[in-house]
């Protein structure tokens, strides 16, 4: 019975979300595209009040709780950001999602699964990804600071 529901369910979400969904372009600017993209990332940290990235957002609605995963290699897209375009803008968007970042690890150096709360579970594989952003910081701005947390992650992972 479920097998049967799940394709009305989806035509009906389909339809409900179309009015959000734009006709084909002909504008393949990668410039464009590329400022239109670090835009919806800015837009995704300046939802929240954390200074973290949100986990994404449903069509139409609000964004989503911060999310330390993506958070943490958005860090390093935002320093290649600041590079690329000379904007300090995003090297100072990094290094808040770098201290946001440090401020939520756990105790044990691990990075917390899912989106931000207040009952973390470890994860490894959100603390890799947090860690290159830590690293990311640690060679932009030799803070001590993204030292000890990158250091205190990779130590738990070890």
């Amino acid at each position: 019975m479920r097998l049967a529901v799940r394709p009305i369910l989806e035509r009906l979400e389909r339809r409900q979300k179309t009015p959000f969904y734009t006709s084909l372009h002909s504008n393949c600017d990668p410039e464009l595209h590329l400022r239109e993209a670090a835009g919806w990332l800015t837009r995704a940290q300046e939802a929240g009040t954390d200074r973290g990235v949100a986990y994404g957002a449903d069509f139409g609605q609000d964004f989503l709780p911060s999310y330390p995963e993506t958070t943490g290699y958005v860090i390093c897209t935002f320093l290649d950001l600041a590079n690329h375009y000379g904007e300090s803008d995003y090297r100072r968007r990094a290094v808040q999602m770098g201290e946001w970042e440090s401020d939520i690890q756990m105790g044990s150096g691990a990075v917390m699964g899912g989106m931000y709360n207040t009952n973390p579970t470890p994860s490894v594989f959100n603390t890799g990804m947090v860690l290159l952003g830590w690293a990311a910081l640690l060679r932009e701005t030799g803070s001590e600071r993204f030292r000890i947390s990158g250091k205190r992650a990779a130590n738990w992972l070890l």
